[in-house]
């Protein structure tokens, strides 16, 4: 089924890279903010 909708609809694979990136970006800004408090 993931397979299908990523044949189907590239675009969403693309936005969930991008939320992906996004995520692991605040991540670590968050884990810096807290290491260098």
């Amino acid at each position: 089924m993931i397979d299908a909708s990523y044949h189907t609809n590239p675009s969403l694979q693309n936005t969930a890279l991008i939320i992906t990136c996004a995520v692991v970006l605040l991540l670590m800004a968050a884990i810096v903010s807290v290491v260098f408090w």
